[in-house]
């Protein structure tokens, strides 16, 4: 199993029109810092805010592949359970 924060996972989401984006769960990068844990993809075009697909390698090596993610929201994963829970992001104008 993998350790709680998931530090060392990798993530790749592919949308449908070619874009691929890796994120990588990781502490802090220099003495006394910390890094955000959660990780962020940005989809700037319209045609990539559509479904995406999420492949994660865990640290413990397991593999994990979720297909049918739509955008605009904030889940969160468990390993080897999937996704646990989805909120919906709101924009406001």
């Amino acid at each position: 199993m993998t350790n709680r924060d998931a530090i060392g996972a990798k993530a790749t989401l592919s949308a449908g029109n070619g874009l691929k984006l890796l994120r990588m769960v990781k502490t802090g990068s220099s003495y006394a810092s910390q890094s955000e844990l959660p990780l962020i993809f940005g989809m700037s075009t319209p045609a990539a805010r559509k479904a995406a697909a999420l492949d994660i390698v865990w640290p413990s090596g397991k593999h994990e592949s979720l297909s049918k993610i739509t955008v605009n929201q904030f889940i969160t994963l468990k390993e080897a359970s999937g996704i646990i829970s989805a909120k919906s992001i709101v924009f406001r104008r």
